[in-house]
């Protein structure tokens, strides 16, 4: 379990590796003390006491804490940018698959 002054470090560690503008460190006790950074619908984590990170997509990223999750594989991975990545990549190909559904559905329909 971590303090406060261990999740802050960790968190701004964490803040540092990411990639790209707008990514906000949080840390706060529920238990011990956690860390994420979100940037928008973008939420990363660390996934265990095992070095890597997972992401998920959040759907009111502005709320207390960080929405609902919407999307994750909970695929972990030690870069977390790359864990963002492939959860965009698999989110991408299931709104696909649906957009795909949705058409054929609608051709039935008609």
């Amino acid at each position: 379990m971590l303090t406060r002054i261990e999740a802050t470090k960790e968190g701004e560690a964490l803040l540092k590796r990411m990639k790209g503008n707008g990514w906000k460190l949080r840390v706060h006790e529920n238990g011990g003390w956690h860390y994420n950074v979100t940037n928008g619908p973008l939420y990363v984590a660390p996934s265990a006491a095992d070095g890597k990170f997972f992401c998920l997509l959040s759907d009111k990223p502005d709320q207390p804490g960080w929405g609902a999750a919407i999307w994750t594989t909970r695929h972990t991975d030690e870069d977390p940018n790359l864990a963002v990545q492939h959860e965009l990549k698999e989110a991408r190909k299931v709104v696909k698959r649906i957009n795909e559904v949705i058409q054929v559905a609608e051709e039935a329909a008609s």
